[in-house]
């Protein structure tokens, strides 16, 4: 009996240890647990017109506002022969039983760059979008240079945007106006530049 107490507490540490190591590996992160309600979706990413077809350098997350609420785990199936697909899966979590808009952001992990997603979905407790043979289809935003806070133009309110994340020391594609893979004062001078043309 002691041998069996001893060997459940193991694999209950095990089990913990791992989902910790699981957790650490991403880069958002989503306390699962402090959610009431949740949903579920299968999906596909496609980028550039062009379906993902190995997702070992992307993460994908679940937001609403700026709260991650579920990061995604990606799935290979067999489909014929030596055919694969690979899909993820997410479950989304909230609080309210519906109304919330969800968005979707991509990590890159090569490069350290997020993206953002064109679609979106209102949160409804116990739905289901896609299925496995059929997955929804997530599209990649194509960054628009200048447009820094994403409202789809390119104005005075995006050099306020660069300046916090030159504050905060974030990086954000759609910043980075002179490509350099950083946030600093010379994008501010470009996007001036941009603005006064």
């Amino acid at each position: 009996m002691k041998t069996k107490r001893i060997m459940m507490a193991l694999c209950l540490l095990l089990t913990s240890t791992l989902g910790l190591i699981a957790q650490e590996s991403t880069h958002w992160q989503c306390d699962i647990y402090a959610y009431e309600y949740d949903m579920a979706m299968y999906f596909q990413v496609e980028k550039n017109g062009i379906l993902v077809t190995d997702y070992s350098d992307y993460e994908v997350a679940a937001f609403v506002g700026d709260e991650c609420r579920g990061v995604a785990d990606f799935q290979i199936v067999n489909i014929s022969g030596n055919s694969q697909v690979q899909y993820g899966y997410i479950r989304i979590r909230s609080n309210v039983k519906d109304g919330e808009t969800v968005t979707f952001k991509v990590y890159q992990r090569s490069t350290g760059k997020s993206f953002s997603i064109s679609e979106s979905l209102a949160f409804v407790n116990m739905a289901l979008e896609g299925m496995p043979s059929v997955p929804k289809v997530l599209h990649f935003i194509e960054p628009v240079w200048g447009d820094v806070n994403a409202d789809g133009k390119v104005d005075s309110s995006d050099v306020s945007a660069i300046v916090e994340m030159i504050m905060t020391n974030t990086y954000n594609v759609r910043a980075d106006l002179n490509k350099d893979e950083k946030v600093n004062i010379a994008d501010i001078v470009e996007l001036n530049n941009l603005l006064n043309k």
